[in-house]
């Protein structure tokens, strides 16, 4: 993951500053630019009561979900059973979320390239903005035999952070790794996440996304 453009500034980082964008603070007649607390928050409540948001389509809490043709999971398959009961299933063992069999679609700024090549996912943020995703909506999958997310940034030259969201639900994730500056794995517990919320039906639906953030 890549930006380009940008101004290396003096970064800070307060706790619970959301995620609607930079917040700027004036520290002895200097103004720094303070990361978010997360990459993304969920902003359900305009998506399913607004059709468009003039102006604001391409910013990174609807860059993903509006107006776009998602795809729920490519390795879902539906069995008719002869009491006419239907039955998903997923073919194969470990989903692929990037690369050119990845099992959905990523979305971000149309100004950020997305390119999917062998296994990997490779995002250059060239928009303006001091925070940006990539961000795949949708995701219907088993967390009975999916529990966790496993995300592998192998390079990179700004923050970068990864975050869970549920569908329909607006607020802080249910999910998130703490902010990355380096290279790095991150692995997300998602069935103890969806436990602890209270969930009790065994498929979900989330919104995956991998953020970046510069000075």
């Amino acid at each position: 993951m890549t930006e380009t453009g940008t101004d290396r500034s003096e970064d800070r980082y307060i706790p619970g500053a959301g995620s609607r964008g930079p917040v700027q603070r004036n520290d002895r007649a200097r103004t720094t630019t303070v990361r978010p607390c997360f990459a993304l928050e969920g902003h359900e409540d305009e998506v399913y009561h607004e059709q468009s948001l003039p102006g604001r389509a391409t910013e990174p809490e609807y860059c993903a979900f509006l107006g776009q043709s998602w795809t729920f999971n490519r390795a879902m398959r539906w069995a008719t059973t002869p009491n006419a009961t239907v039955l998903p299933y997923e073919a194969g063992g470990m989903l692929a979320l990037t690369g050119e069999e990845r099992i959905s679609d990523w979305f971000s700024d149309p100004a950020n390239p997305l390119r999917h090549t062998g296994t990997e996912l490779s995002l250059e943020k060239r928009s303006a903005r001091q925070r940006e995703v990539a961000a795949l909506p949708g995701l219907q999958i088993d967390l009975d035999r999916h529990p966790t997310l496993n995300i592998i940034v192998s390079a990179t030259t700004a923050m970068w952070q990864v975050c869970v969201l549920v569908k329909g639900r607006s607020g802080p994730p249910l999910a998130a790794s703490d902010w990355q500056a380096t290279p790095g794995e991150v692995t997300l517990d998602l069935a103890t996440a969806w436990q602890a919320r209270g969930y009790t039906l065994r498929f979900a639906e989330l919104h995956i996304a991998i953020g970046l953030t510069v000075p």
